[in-house]
C-alpha cells in the first residue's frame, strides 16, 4: 500500500500567472463578478430591446407613423452595439464592454429625441437616470467616463 505524502504550504508552488499570496486570485474573482454583471445587463438589454422592437413593428403596422420606425431603428442600432459589448466581455475587456453598453443606451434616446417633438424632458430624465444606473454597474470606478 503506497504511503500518503503530506504536503505543507511551503511545498506548493504557484501556478503560472498566480502570485503565492493570492492577490491575483482575489482580482480574478472580482473580474468574474463584473463579467457576470455585464452579461446580465446585456441579456436584459437584449430581451427588452427585442420585445420593444416587436411592439413597435406591430404599432407601426397599425399607425404608419414614421417616428415609430425611427425609435425602432434606434433600438436595432442599440442591439448591434450589444454584440461587441458581449464579445468584449468574453475577452476580458470589461471597460470596453461597459462603454459599448453606455453607447447602446444612448442611441435609442438620441433617435427618440430626433423623431418626437416635445419629448426632451422625458428623454433627459429617463436617459440620465438609466445611464447613471448602468454606468454604476458596468464601470464602477470610472465616474469621469
Amino acid at each position: 500500500m503506497p504511503e500518503e505524502r503530506k504536503t505543507s504550504t511551503s511545498d506548493l508552488r504557484p501556478v503560472k500567472g498566480q502570485q503565492q499570496n493570492g492577490q491575483n486570485l482575489a482580482g480574478r474573482s472580482n473580474d468574474d463578478r463584473r463579467v457576470a454583471l455585464i452579461q446580465q445587463v446585456i441579456l436584459i438589454g437584449t430581451v427588452l430591446s427585442t420585445g420593444t422592437i416587436v411592439f413597435y413593428t406591430l404599432l407601426y403596422a397599425q399607425t404608419r407613423m414614421w417616428q415609430i420606425l425611427a425609435d425602432g431603428g434606434g433600438l436595432v442600432l442599440a442591439l448591434a452595439c450589444l454584440v461587441p459589448a458581449h464579445l468584449s466581455a468574453r475577452r476580458g475587456k470589461l471597460d470596453a464592454a461597459g462603454y459599448w453598453l453606455l453607447f447602446a443606451l444612448t442611441i435609442p434616446y438620441v433617435a427618440s429625441e430626433l423623431a418626437w417633438a416635445g419629448e426632451t424632458l422625458l428623454n433627459v430624465i429617463g436617459g440620465v437616470l438609466l445611464i447613471f444606473l448602468v454606468g454604476n454597474i458596468v464601470l464602477r470606478r470610472k465616474w469621469r467616463s
